[in-house]
């Protein structure tokens, strides 16, 4: 699956070679606004981000993306350990925004740490949903094309977590699917319906 996903993986180096530019518009609380829900800076957040730009053109004038580091009490000893993976999500995340603020959208970040993902993402979506009312979240999701138990076994779910606990606050979440497909019954391919747009005719195919 690594392997076939290699494509996938090379989506933010394609969006930031792009040169196209646009002056920043101003921030507004009431306009509005995408939620990013991302593990990092990676192809399943970019596809996702791409792909709202495609599917929604024109629409949201302004950009969050939030992302929760995983504490491992397994692995994180004292507070080095903390500070080093806040580092890295915040700067993981902050590279998204420089993005966007190229193309001409306001953006910012929103950053939780804790040993549950799905419900610390779930505490920054809340707070999200105050400060911009109209907030629309979004994720990605990879879909195997595979057994129900393999499946299980490559992702843990947190998209369907995630999506039930918004939903019983009310607050809208769109999955993203990322099909991965085996092919001639051996290895797997990634593969979207369709060209996958950006802003302004801004392409890039998983």
């Amino acid at each position: 699956v690594g392997r076939n996903l290699e494509r996938l993986r090379t989506l933010p180096e394609a969006a930031e070679a792009d040169p196209y530019r646009r002056d920043l518009a101003a921030r507004e609380k009431d306009a509005p606004t995408a939620v990013f829900l991302v593990s990092g800076y990676n192809g399943t957040g970019m596809h996702t981000l791409l792909g709202v730009q495609r599917l929604f053109p024109n629409y949201f004038r302004q950009m969050v993306f939030a992302s929760v580091g995983l504490v491992d009490f397994d692995r994180f000893k004292g507070e080095r350990e903390i500070a080093s993976l806040r580092a890295t999500v915040e700067a993981e995340v902050g590279r998204y925004v420089q993005l966007v603020e190229r193309w001409g959208f306001p953006a910012e970040t929103r950053a939780g740490y804790g040993v549950d993902v799905s419900e610390e993402l779930e505490a920054l979506c809340a707070k999200i949903a105050t400060d911009y009312p109209r907030s629309v979240f979004f994720c990605g999701d990879l879909v195997f094309q595979l057994p129900t138990s393999v499946t299980k076994m490559l992702h843990d779910q947190t998209a369907e977590d995630l999506q039930r606990r918004l939903h019983l606050r009310g607050l809208p979440l769109f999955v993203i699917p990322i099909r991965v497909r085996f092919r001639n019954g051996a290895g797997t391919e990634c593969r979207d319906d369709a060209r996958t747009e950006g802003r302004d005719g801004a392409r890039a195919q998983c």
